[in-house]
């Protein structure tokens, strides 16, 4: 006799459930192919340099590696283009015309918007005290300029969230 009551009961459940995934099936098509949209976009750097040569250096290197470029010049630039974006990395230069990229990395951290973007600082110098104030600050990594490649790209790949 239960048995019976069991299978009464579950068959209206099994129709449900047919039913909702029936229902919910466009959706899920839906996020799958945004999910694949997204492996094919390719990540975006955000680089921040004053240094027009520089920036121009690291675009054609990370074009060269599959990744997507977008370049501040100055502190107040980067800002107001993170208003706008959202980088899946930063490469922030120390020496800025306007703040500190060391400030500017510590403002950043204190946002839950880009928090958790990794900031990996480049700069012309190596000093430990500029290297200890930027780690301190939230970055993730450090560049001497003039840096190879390879590194850079090492590093990059070590850090980017995907």
């Amino acid at each position: 006799m239960r048995i019976d009551d069991a299978q009464k009961k579950v068959v209206p459940l099994t129709e449900w459930i047919g039913s909702l995934k029936k229902d919910v099936q466009p959706q899920l098509d839906a996020a799958r192919q945004l999910g694949e949209l997204a492996k094919q976009t390719p990540p975006l750097v955000l680089v921040v340099d004053d240094d027009q040569f520089q920036c121009k250096l690291l675009e054609r290197m990370l074009g060269n590696a599959d990744y997507g470029a977008v370049v501040a010049h100055s502190g107040a630039e980067a800002l107001a283009l993170l208003r706008r974006q959202q980088p899946d990395m930063i490469l922030m230069d120390v020496a800025l015309p306007d703040l500190n990229g060391v400030e500017i990395t510590r403002r950043l951290k204190s946002s839950p918007r880009t928090a958790a973007t990794p900031i990996v600082m480049i700069t012309g110098h190596s000093e430990r005290q500029v290297l200890q104030a930027s780690l301190k600050a939230g970055a993730v990594d450090f560049l001497v300029k003039p840096f190879d490649r390879e590194v850079l790209l090492n590093k990059i790949a070590r850090h980017l969230v995907r």
